[in-house]
Order: structure tokens, then sequence, then C-alpha cells
């Protein structure tokens, strides 16, 4: 009887334990909705049309037929944007190219195990296969030595692994290469040339590339490692035997490693050349630029180091503490008590390198000694060919306010090839800049092209403008705008930037004997005379608003809470006494600890007692009425009507739409608003065709749905091909697989700058250059937009490192962020049109980019005219949470994450102010969406209605079960006992 009674007592206590689990489970999905859906890759909303409209809703149409098409393009834009990018840095004796039937051999692990693309947001994933190494050069016509790729092959642990100040080059030690004999009689076999790579893959989000802790060469990751250094003594004293005619070296990084080695007489390389990432399919120009059937053009976009510690950048790279900071009432975090500054000003890279030079070879006082033949492995903007070159006719003329700039490029050699044409600017160093702490590189980049494929003996005549705003300055401290000196200026075209300065020498009659490195051509310089402007480029080209010194406290200097910190910052008035030797020292203050904390207080918002705008008010719009007007115009963002249509929503419908944006906007049904996808990446779309049911691929129920689109080489690479063409066609391309696969925003307009070797996010970002940046993603976002997909430029702005990316306090003066790091993003807006911004946690000075008005308001809108929405970096950091208010208020329209549960509102819908950046942020956010791909298929009779997921239908099944197995135990207990009361 016990028996009988214990077992509906037990399944009464199982089936009521399973019910509570379930509940509570289902209480917790209910509340993760937006996060569960977003895994899924679900849409809980379906188009329905009520109406029979035959109009044409294709807003954004695709050329290609299919994804297979389309695929196919993209692996070719792959593979010519390395064929034009790739670079060749040394070419010994015309090592380089091979021969057909060449026999050649791979070594180092990385020859088969090579570094396609990034990590994080940049690593697309499911493309297929890419090409690798060997079918690169087989494919080219090279024989290439199968006992050494089965050797590599064999072991795992060759493979590099970790990252940071972990990682582990490793490769194949000497000693497994010297006991595996066939190996070392393939050599010989195949002895026409040994290729060996050098890999370096990003360090990732969150994770810079260390010089210390690693297996590289004083813990150094950007130098070889014990196993690289021993396969290349090997590989040299096999070709010192006649084993080996070449070395070949590919440097397959997105981050310029250390050179010293590729001159080092242990390791007799022959040639280099630097592949970057290589995306899917761009092993196969690198085989065909080995083979000779693709003469490389690529020039360096950044400048290459013997050894990084001549960079005066890398005495301030990292997260440096305030020592103090525990003497004040801040939370214990690293967000709040770490800095770093960019002391080295506007001399970053070549601009640092070519004016210190300068200016040692013309007995600048204070200029010190400078080695420039041994710190400069190779100058920006160098690249060799399997041709020569030669400048002739070099023309300037003057039309308003840019100059017309032509020069005859002659193909020297005996083989058809493409240069890239470089036009830099010399501006006068003056006294009122000594005066002012205005800073001027020897030489800048000020416009750039491509040439077309020159036959042997040929010339084709290159014509490039330049906008006379590019020989501007800004003035912090006087005139707080750009302005033109008067004086004398000078552009020149070269080959690079080296070459530049030396022509400008050339001109001015230094010579060798001076110390000069390399010769010049005089004839390639035009100088000219400009009288003192202050007020052209007062005003805002793209507003018309003024232009005004914005981030004077950027500047530790000019900080109203500075105390006694100071920096001085690199200047050519005193190299010697202004070099960085180690890092910038800065304590904490009493107005600095006040500021990082109270800037993201949303108790101190000020209240309002203005009447509330009206909200909930229905005026029967829906979205697709904003498109156009009666008369078939574009309505503008700036309409009265955009005011009425956002006046509909409520409270809480702003709240969501503001707070949930985790790749995505939400929609909404009472507006015929659609979700969207907003999603990665930089180097390629990262979900597949048929992700998104709303796309052309999933609309068509194309039979290749599944694939995931192309991904291409690290942008470093595409900005060495110095082709804007060829920036606009990977635009192009990455706008088709938007519209088949349902991508309205794309978070992958990356244009933060090469600022060091060492950052660990590097294949996002295009060159140490502001103008090779911006005027290359111009082209790339308004070729991205025209196919309805908002580039969202990122990550606006001073994200240069990823070591305490969230909240680090950047110092920076304010002549140096609007010339190097603000430009490119200038250019994208300004442009290319960009339409959204993606805005990083980092600091403008003590000011988080995400709470700074003056940056997301007065700068990206008022300055330069950005239309659309600006969204959070990923909302994953729980001490943001409640402050997403205060970013609102300063400019922010959308969180890249889910807010739901922790972002209410309520405590100040009454406060006039919030409710009307609500609505503004809505209507930027509804503004963007209407003008994306999101809206092809929809047209006036078109409706949304909301559907239960599946995943929701199966769990409240599974908990009606649970529910009714609960309620048969207790009534099978109660039968049970009644029985068994009876009995007894």
């Amino acid at each position: 009887m016990k028996n009988k009674v214990l077992v509906p007592k037990i399944s009464v206590v199982t089936t009521s334990i399973l019910t509570g689990l379930f509940l509570v489970g289902t209480v917790i999905a209910s509340e993760n909705t937006n996060a569960i859906n977003n895994a899924l890759n679900i849409i809980p909303l379906k188009r329905v049309e009520t109406g029979d409209s035959n109009a044409d809703t294709e807003y954004y149409k695709s050329k290609f037929k299919s994804v297979k098409e389309l695929f196919e393009e993209g692996t070719k834009t792959c593979e010519e944007i390395e064929a034009e990018g790739a670079t060749l840095i040394k070419n010994e004796n015309n090592a380089l190219p091979l021969s057909k039937g060449n026999k050649v051999s791979l070594m180092g692990i990385s020859s088969i195990d090579i570094a396609y693309g990034g990590k994080g947001s940049a690593q697309a994933q499911g493309a297929g296969d890419p090409i690798d190494l060997q079918e690169g050069l087989t494919a080219a016509g090279l024989d290439v030595n199968p006992t050494a790729t089965a050797f590599y092959k064999s072991n795992n642990s060759y493979k590099r692994s970790g990252r940071g100040s972990s990682a582990k080059i490793n490769d194949a030690p000497i000693a497994d290469i010297k006991a595996n004999a066939d190996l070392l009689s393939s050599l010989q076999t195949y002895g026409d040339a040994a290729i060996f790579t050098l890999s370096r893959p990003g360090g990732g989000e969150g994770s810079d590339f260390s010089s210390t802790g690693t297996d590289g060469e004083n813990g150094n990751y950007l130098r070889l490692n014990q196993n690289e250094k021993d396969c290349l003594k090997l590989l040299k004293s096999y070709k010192d035997q006649g084993k080996i005619k070449k070395i070949i070296i590919l440097l397959n990084t997105s981050n310029q490693p250390e050179c010293d080695f590729l001159d080092n007489s242990e390791y007799g390389i022959d040639s280099a050349l630097w592949i970057g990432n290589t995306g899917i399919s761009g092993l196969a120009a690198v085989g065909k630029i080995l083979g000779g059937d693709i003469n490389p053009s690529g020039h360096l976009s950044d400048t290459m180091w013997y050894s990084h510690a001549d960079n005066p950048v890398q005495n301030n790279f990292g997260a440096y503490k305030y020592p103090n900071a525990g003497d004040y009432e801040i939370p214990e975090s690293n967000k709040y008590s770490t800095y770093v500054t960019y002391q080295e000003g506007i001399y970053l890279g070549y601009r640092y390198t070519e004016t210190r030079y300068y200016d040692v070879v013309r007995k600048r006082a204070k200029a010190g000694t400078f080695d420039y033949a041994n710190t400069v492995y190779r100058p920006f903007g160098y690249g060799e060919s399997y041709t020569t070159f030669e400048y002739s006719n070099f023309k300037v003329e003057t039309e308003h306010k840019k100059f017309k700039v032509t020069v005859d490029v002659k193909n020297t050699g005996s083989v058809a090839g493409k240069d890239a044409v470089q036009i830099y600017a010399s501006k006068p160093y003056t006294e009122y800049d000594v005066q002012n702490h205005i800073e001027k590189a020897a030489v800048e980049l000020v416009g750039f092209a491509k040439t077309g494929l020159i036959e042997a003996g040929k010339t084709q005549t290159v014509e490039i403008d330049i906008d006379k705003y590019n020989l501007t300055s800004f003035d912090a401290y006087n005139f707080g705008t750009y302005i033109i000196e008067k004086g004398e200026y000078k552009l020149t075209a070269a080959q690079d930037s080296h070459e530049a300065v030396n022509n400008i020498l050339a001109q001015q009659g230094y010579t060798s004997a001076d110390g000069m490195v390399g010769q010049g051509n005089s004839n390639l310089v035009k100088t000219f005379s400009l009288n003192e402007d202050t007020t052209s480029y007062s005003k805002s080209k793209a507003t018309g608003n003024e232009v005004k010194s914005l981030f004077a406290e950027a500047d530790i200097n000019r900080y109203h809470g500075k105390g006694d910190n100071e920096v001085t910052y690199l200047s050519r008035n005193d190299w010697q006494g202004t070099y960085p030797t180690s890092e910038v020292k800065l304590n904490m203050t009493g107005a600095l600890a006040d500021d990082l904390v109270n800037q993201e207080n949303p108790k101190l918002i000020e209240p309002s007692d203005e009447e509330l705008p009206p909200m909930g008010v229905n005026k029967g719009l829906t979205l697709i009425d904003l498109m156009q007007d009666t008369e078939g115009n574009p309505i503008p963002e700036t309409s009265a009507l955009w005011d009425e249509f956002v006046q509909q929503l409520t409270f809480d419908q702003l709240q969501d739409l503001v707070g949930i944006g985790l790749r995505k906007t939400i929609g909404i049904t009472e507006i015929n608003k659609p979700e969207t996808v907003e999603h990665n990446g930089p180097l390629g779309l990262v979900l597949s065709y048929g992700n998104n049911k709303d796309g052309l691929a999933a609309r068509t129920e194309d039979p290749d749905k599944n694939l995931v689109p192309p991904y291409y080489p690290n942008i470093g690479l595409l900005a060495a091909t110095f082709n804007k063409d060829l920036a606009t066609k990977f635009g192009d391309m990455m706008g088709e697989d938007s519209i088949w696969a349902g991508f309205a925003g794309l978070y992958g307009i990356g244009l933060n700058t090469h600022r060091s070797a060492y950052e660990g996010r590097a294949y996002e970002y295009w060159s140490e250059d502001p103008l090779l940046s911006g005027e290359m993603v111009a082209c790339e976002v308004k070729a991205l937009q025209s196919h309805g997909c908002n580039g969202y430029i990122k990550h606006f702005a001073l994200n240069e490192q990823e070591t305490q990316r969230n909240s680090i306090c950047v110092w920076l003066n304010e002549q140096t962020l609007r010339e190097i790091y603000l430009k490119p993003f200038e250019y994208a807006v300004i442009e290319g049109g960009a339409n959204n911004a993606m805005v990083s946690f980092s600091r403008i000075g003590a000011v988080n980019c995400t709470a700074s008005k003056t940056l997301l308001t007065d700068f990206l809108r008022g300055e330069l005219g950005m239309k659309g929405l600006v969204i959070t970096d990923m909302y994953q950091i729980g001490y943001t949470q409640e402050q997403f208010p205060c970013f609102l208020m300063a400019g922010v329209d959308l969180c890249d994450g889910e807010l739901k549960k922790a972002f209410n509102l309520d405590y100040l819908k009454n406060n006039a102010n919030v409710v009307k950046q609500l609505q503004t942020a809505a209507k930027r956010i509804l503004y963007s969406t209407l003008h994306s791909n999101a809206m092809n298929g929809i047209s006036i009779t078109t409706k949304f209605v909301p559907y239960t997921p599946g995943w929701k239908i199966a769990l409240y099944s599974v908990d009606a079960v649970i529910g009714a197995l609960f309620l048969a135990s207790i009534a099978f207990a109660v039968l049970v006992f009644v029985k068994s009361k009876k009995v007894a």
C-alpha cells in the first residue's frame, strides 16, 4: 500500500518541478524574445499584400540573375583586388616572376595555413572553401612540391594559436624538418624556388598584437620566431649549396612586421611580396603574380619599418592608468581610470619619417640625427613592378578652388604594367605655426590615381584634381578654423612619399652630399605662392555652418580640469626636445573624476517643463508615404511631414525603436515599418544570402540561397591598389550582396587609422594616411548605398587600439584629431554620402564618444551634414545599460543591443526634451529604413502582420503538455488517495 501511494507522490513532485522549471524558462525566454529571434535569424513579421497594386516595388534592383552569378562575380572581384593590391617590396636580380613549369616548395606552416580574413565582425564563414596557395600556384603553371605540403599538413601542432600576449606563431621545429629525409631531398628536386609564407592573423575585437609575451623574437609577435629563423637559415644553406635557386617571402598579414629580416644575409631572401589577407580567391592572383601572368602594381598603404621601436607612436600605444585614480570616488573600473595620449600629433607614419628626414638634410636647428636608411624599410606608397615607369611633362593649372594636375607616365620596361601616381603637397612651416602650435609635414598626399594597363614603350597622361582645401591646416589656437597661410607651396608627382620629399629637396639644390637617401627629380615639382586665407574654409561645404574649434578639451593642455598635467607634443620645431621617450604620465584630477562619471548620469539630464510633443496621434501615415510627394519628388528629412509621422508613435514604441537594435531595427506594424537586418562585416557579409526571408534570394527561392557571400582581402590591401574604380566595384559587390541577402545596413565601413602596426583590427581599416582612406572609402560607401544598403562608418571615433577600447580616455590636440583621425569620416559623409555611423566607446579626452554632443551633433551633423542614424557599438556591456539616456541626448539614435529589460525611460517620459530627442532618433531610424532595400517589395497596400515564431509555439506546446501531465498526476494522486482511504 505504501508503494501505491508513493508512486503518485513522486509523479506529482516530478511534474510540479518540471512545470515550475518550464514556466520560469518560458518567462525568461519571453523576456529575451528579440535576442532569441536574432540568434535564430527570425523576423516575426509577415508581409501581407492587401491590394492589387501593379507598381514596381523593386526600388533597388540587382543586375544579377542568380546567387550563383553574383557569387562568381564576387570571387572575381576579390581576385582583382588582390591582383592590384599585392605589393612587391623586394625583387633582387629579377628573381620574380618565375617561369612556367618551375618546381617550387612551399615552406613554413603559414604556406598551408593562410590567414584569409579578419576576426570577429570581419570574419565571414561558410562562403565555401577558399583557394589555397598550392591551388593558386598550380593554376598559374608552377609545379608545387607535394612532399613539403604533406609534411606541414601532418602535424597540427605546427599551426598558430592564441592571440594578444598569449599568441603563438609555432611552426615546424628545425629538428622535425631535418629528421624528414624525404622532405630534405624534395627541396632539391623542387629547387627552382622556396616560397616561405609569414602570417600574422589579426588580433581581433578587444585584442591588439603584443610586443611582449609571444614566441616571436624578444616576445614580439611582429618578429620572426626561432622556428621561422631556423627554417630560413636552412633554406639559405641549400641556396648556398646550389640546391635551391631562389628564396621568396610572402607577407600574409594586414599588420606590417618588423622588416629587418628581409635584408638579413643569414636568410638570403631574393624577393618579398606583401599579399595581406587574401580573401576567398586572392591566392589565385598571387599565383599569377609569382608566375608572371600579372604584373604587381600595389603600393604600400602604410610605412614599413625595420623596427617598430623607431616609430614615435609606440611609446604611447596601450592603456595607461592614472596612478592616483583610487584617491577619487569613481567606480573601480578601467573604464574610468585608463588613458592614452597621441603625443606624436600629426607626425604619424610617413608624416614623421619624411619630415624628420627633410629637416635633417636641410640642417634645421634641433632636428638632431635621423638614420632614414636604417629606419624606414619601405616608405608609404612604395611598390615595385616587373617593369619600370618614367614621369615627365608635369603640369599644374589653377581652377578656382582646385588644381588640375597632369603628368605623363611612360612604361620604359619590357612588359605591360600599371602604376599608382601620387601627388604630394609641401606647405610652408612658418613662425606663425610655431607660435600657434600648428604642425606641418614636409609632404602630404593630396591626390592619387591608378593608371590603366600601359604597354611597354607606351605613355599615358594621368589627370588628377586637387582640392585646394587639401592645402589648409587647422588653426586650433587662433582662428579656430582651417586656414591657408601666405607663402610658398609645392606640388610634386611621385611613386611614394620618399620620392616626393626627394623631388622637393632636389629642386632646392640638395644632393647625397647633404645626406639625401636616394635621388629626386626637380622637374616633377611645381612651386606657387598663395595669400593668407582665413575665411574660405571657415564654412562647411556640406551644411554652410561655421567650422570652428570644437575639440579644444580633447587636449589635456587645454582641458578645464587639467590640474598639473601637461603634454609636450612632437614638433618639428624641436625634434630632439619633443621626441617621446616614454609614455605620457597623467594624474587624475577632481574635475576629471567628476566629468568621467557625471556625463553618464541620466539623473543629471536637465528637466523640462515645456509642453510634451504629441505622441500616439494617428495621422493615417505609413512609412511608404514618406518616400515621395504627389509629384514624385523625394521627401527630404527636413520636411514637417516627418514630424507628423513620428508623432504617431507612442512613448513605448519610441522607447522600443531606439532601445532594441542588435543587428537590426525593429518592425512597427502600425506604420508598416519592416524589421530590418543591419549586420557585419567589413570584408564581406557574414550571413547567408537566404538568411533574411525578405531578401531577394529568399523571395525568389534561389537554389543557392544558403551560400554565404564571398569575403574579400583586408581593407589595407584594397587601399594599396590606389584604385578608386576598384573601391567603387568593391562597394557595388557588397551592395549587390546586400540586396540578395536582405541587408538594409552594413556595420562594415571601418575608418579608424593605422596608428600602430600592433592594432588588433587593422584588417578593417585603410591606411595611416587620411586622404587615401577618405577618397577610397567615399567611393566604396557611395556605391554600397546605391544598392539600398546604408553604410555604417565606424568606429566613430578614436578606436585606434583594442586594448581597453571601452571608455579609455584618448588625449590629443584638435589639429591632430581633425587632420588625421576625423578626416576619413569627413570624406565618407561629405563625398560618399554615408547615411549612418557606429560610435565608438572611446573617449575624446574625458568625454565618451557616445555621450559627446560636440562630436555627434555639432560635428557629425552640424559640420558634416550626416542625415541618418547613429548607433552604439555592440551593447553587451553592463555598465552602460543605464547610461543610454545620456547617449541619446548627445545624439545617439539606436542601441546595438537588447535593452528591453534594462532600458526604461518612464522616469523621463514627462521631460519634453527627452521625448523630442526620442522622436528625432525615431525619425532618423525611419529615414534610414525608408531609404534602404528593406523597402523592396513594399507598396502602399502592403501590411505587416506579427506571427508567433516556431520556437515559441514549440515552447508553449511543451508547457501545455507538462501542465497537462501535472494536472493528470494530481488527479491520479487524488484517486489513489481516495482508494487507499476506502481500503483502510
